[in-house]
């Protein structure tokens, strides 16, 4: 039973309507998906700069005390303390999900086959060679090193 049948036997409620309306699609749930990593895709830059912001002061915790601060203080540092710890594995796995993605369908990319997933990559590059079809993976990667650089070597200027 989808969440359409639930919305038919209440169709004589504006609300429920307008619910079975947005929802008349299939596939509705993976077009929000889809879009989601389309906005994880240009928010990545801000995800890794907090994300390395919160794990360096996970790192500075000169004793457990401190470190337990994170964790046992108010509810509101246990969420973000496991939200940091879920965004740093992401922040890892997301780019290199991209480049298994990208590389499995190289050359591939016009097949009907080919997963949708793979045009959140493949949106608005050219998809003729290799370094073309990895555009989003290397822009990703650059983001990743300009923000690890930004919060991990401010200590040691070069110049």
């Amino acid at each position: 039973m989808t969440a359409n049948f639930f919305l038919l036997l209440l169709k004589k409620f504006k609300v429920a309507r307008s619910l079975g309306v947005l929802l008349y699609e299939d596939d509705h749930l993976r077009q929000v998906g889809m879009e989601t990593m389309k906005l994880y895709l240009e928010c990545y830059f801000d995800l890794v700069i907090c994300s390395f912001i919160n794990v360096d002061a996970f790192i500075v915790a000169e004793s457990k005390e401190d470190l337990k601060q994170f964790f046992t203080r108010s509810n509101d540092d246990i969420l973000c303390s496991t939200i940091t710890i879920f965004y740093t594995v992401l922040v890892f796995a997301f780019p290199v999900f991209g480049f298994m993605i990208v590389r499995k369908y190289q050359g591939k990319f016009d097949d009907d086959d080919v997963p949708e997933i793979v045009g959140v990559f493949m949106d608005g590059v050219r998809t003729d060679t290799y370094h073309g079809s990895m555009y989003n993976i290397y822009f990703l990667f650059r983001r990743f090193l300009t923000a690890f650089v930004l919060v991990y070597v401010r200590s040691f200027p070069f110049f």
